[in-house]
């Protein structure tokens, strides 16, 4: 921007400030910082010193990590010092409020520490700066006249400091201007506040507003979608946007049965897409959270599709997976040496790096496996001194070998049993406790794929298993200049662009998420639907929009709603596509409504669950027991499900229906298992069976 600047007015660029608003502020409190209670050279605290700060207080409060994590703590005084909140106030506002007044404690400790220490984190360089000015007239009264006029970029993305700072900054003068679009609105959990924008012209009502509608980017029909979505939120500046590019193709809406299905679909197109000559560095798939990148990852790997993962590791490279599957692999295989030396001592057993490496080679020069040679550990003076560590750690192995051998093991079973023997959660915890949470999210996806193996194999095994996910977990760097697919969420792809972009995962409780949609703020569903208008208009040439029929949530194959999203958009703008599972259901031909509520032909269940309910009304009058009924296709042919059958399951053993939901070929059952408890499931997708 600077060397732009230059080439338009020259030398006269040299004097103008053109920075980010933490750049400005800062030049302005070395200046000027006495003023406040600082020396000039005040130190700027990273996001690790500030944990330091944190954590050294709550040692000090006798607080648990566990129940106080520092970056829950540090994001709530970082939200508050946004929105120019300080200790006092917080204290006042978080008054009968346990968890807040904890937090308002720690706030007031941790800018007393700072103090002392002479020290500012960044969002302090914003606030200061709003408290300098306020407090110092003089001051402020010197930077107004000599910022005459001011301009803003990315206006919809300040916060509230931000936003102070600029009309400070403008009082005296008014000459003002900002570029921003309201409907690209999206880091509200950063602290951006959209009424920033939406009010700009109460704020200043003799602004001049230009409606910035041409796009360079996109083809009519995109910009047709996106200008529909958009226009179902109601907080916002009315804008159409238009192109000279032509009409272009419709949106592709491919609705899968699963997400495996959906998956493979995206990477199906990508493959002929290449076969006709486009680049794979041409294609882009975004999508709602980070944890969807593991069944794409698997299917490129697969078909040899490379890619770039953006804002996160590749799925099977993450530390918790990784350390998780070289326990597995060592069960399977007592020579994986490279899967030994990485657990033997995950989580902390007291063997060393010497014991570690000397182990490896002798079972390799011995021929060996490592549980071999540890049963003959005596032999070796080096590694007798950890004999008693190593020989549990074998016993461990050797026994969910055995475990493993058995035709009928529960893979998903065994994997959380070696967890819970490890203490494996509590280990990650104690060594990230700032990660847990996106940890525990990757390990759930690892239980989802061993569900989802286990139900396919015809003999599911964990040798099998290791042979599958061995094909998708070995992933090369890539360069950046390799013609590859980029990976990425929405909130990493806003300023990008692509000729073909994926939107995946489009469906109720996914996107919009799930927070958004139980909130009870329809502020939020907007924000979500902002962040879905980024998304469509990230597409120059081709869009494909893709959902899955079912897709597995916490361990459960869970039936999905189309996103209200997609409902959004003109069916003329649209060419679906479904699973062949899903044109043998006889949906393909029915438009709309055979995607309304999952996809599922609603049409054909109304009248039938309308009788039942009258009939059980009915039978409730007149005093008499009620059982629900419907015909499912279960793995041995189509059954009838009924309140109180007796029934088993694979995994979660013998249980009795309480509820039955008709549910096009399928019929979704809650069961009460029991040793499981309460679950719901597609009767024939699960394999349920009936017990006499």
């Amino acid at each position: 921007m600077k060397e732009r600047v230059d080439r338009l007015i020259g030398d006269a660029a040299a004097d103008a400030w053109i920075s980010t608003f933490h750049s400005f502020c800062l030049r302005i409190l070395r200046r000027h910082s006495k003023s406040i209670g600082y020396e000039s050279g005040f130190t700027i605290y990273d996001p690790e010193d500030q944990k330091s700060v944190i954590r050294r207080i709550m040692k000090n409060m006798n607080l648990n990590e566990k129940m106080w994590t520092p970056r829950t703590v540090l994001a709530a005084i970082s939200a508050a010092k946004n929105d120019l909140i300080g200790p006092d106030d917080y204290r006042r506002a978080a008054r009968g409020d346990y968890s807040k007044e904890m937090i308002s404690r720690l706030y007031v400790e941790y800018e007393q520490e700072l103090l002392r220490n002479q020290a500012m984190d960044f969002d302090d360089i914003l606030g200061k700066c709003v408290r300098l000015f306020a407090e110092n007239p003089d001051i402020l009264e010197r930077y107004q006249d000599q910022f005459r006029y001011i301009m803003v970029d990315e206006y919809q993305d300040t916060n509230t400091a931000q936003y102070q700072i600029i009309r400070q900054l403008s009082g005296m003068f008014c000459n003002i201007c900002v570029v921003g679009d309201d409907d690209q609105s999206i880091y509200k959990f950063r602290g951006a506040n959209i009424r920033n924008i939406l009010d700009f012209e109460k704020d200043f009502p003799d602004a001049v507003v230009i409606r910035l509608e041409e796009n360079y980017r996109s083809t009519q029909n995109i910009l047709n979608a996106a200008n529909e979505v958009i226009l179902h939120n109601l907080g916002r500046k009315s804008k159409t946007l238009w192109t000279r590019n032509g009409v272009g193709e419709k949106i592709t809406l491919y609705q899968a049965d699963t997400e495996g299905d959906e998956a493979g679909y995206i990477a199906g197109q990508m493959q002929k897409m290449h076969e006709e000559g486009r680049n794979y560095k041409e294609m882009a798939v975004l999508f709602r959270t980070n944890a969807q990148s593991r069944a794409l990852e698997e299917h490129f790997l697969h078909d040899n599709i490379p890619y770039r993962l953006f804002a996160g590791i590749p799925f099977y490279q993450r530390r918790e997976i990784k350390d998780l599957l070289c326990y597995l692999r060592l069960i399977v295989n007592d020579r994986d040496y490279v899967a030994a030396q990485r657990i033997i001592n995950i989580p902390k057993r007291g063997i060393g790096a010497t014991t570690e490496e000397r182990l490896r080679l002798i079972a390799a020069e011995k021929d060996l496996g490592i549980t071999e040679l540890i049963g003959q550990v005596e032999q070796y003076g080096e590694l007798s001194r950890a004999a008693g560590k190593l020989k549990a750690f074998a016993e461990m192995i050797e026994e969910y070998r055995e475990q493993a051998m058995d035709p009928e093991c529960d893979l998903t079973a065994l994997l959380d049993n070696l967890m819970t023997r490890l203490g494996y959660v509590e280990y990650l915890k104690d060594e990230d406790p700032e990660r847990i949470q996106d940890r525990l999210e990757n390990i759930e996806e690892l239980t989802n794929r061993i569900e989802a193996y286990e139900e396919e194999a015809a003999e599911p095994s964990l040798a099998g298993l290791i042979e599958e996910l061995s094909l998708v977990a070995a992933i090369d760097a890539l360069d950046e200049n390799t013609d590859a697919v980029s990976l990425m969420t929405l909130h990493s792809a806003k300023g990008l662009e692509f000729p073909v972009v994926f939107l995946a995962g489009m469906e109720e409780g996914l996107f919009p998420s799930y927070m958004s949609i139980t909130s009870g703020e329809e502020e939020d569903v907007e924000e979500e639907r902002r962040l879905c208008y980024v998304g469509i208009t990230r597409a120059q040439e081709k869009l494909y929009m893709t959902c899955a029929r079912s897709r597995r949530i916490h361990g459960m194959q869970e039936l999905s709603k189309i996103s209200r999203f997609i409902k959004e958009i003109p069916q003329e703008l649209l060419d679906r596509k479904e699973s062949r599972a899903s044109a043998s259901w006889g949906t393909e031909k029915k438009g709309r409504d055979t995607m309304e509520e999952n996809g599922q032909p609603q049409r054909m269940f109304v009248k039938q669950f309308r009788n039942e309910r009258l009939e059980q009304q009915k039978q409730r009058m007149m005093g008499h027991p009620v059982k629900a009924t419907v015909s499912a296709v279960s793995g041995s042919g189509a059954e009838e499900w009924r309140v109180g059958d007796r029934v088993s399951h694979r995994k979660f053993g013998l249980g009795v229906v309480e509820a039955v939901e008709p549910l096009n070929a399928d019929a979704q059952v809650t069961v009460q298992f029991v040793k499981a408890g309460t679950k719901k499931l597609l009767a024939g997708l699960a394999g349920l069976k009936k017990v006499e």
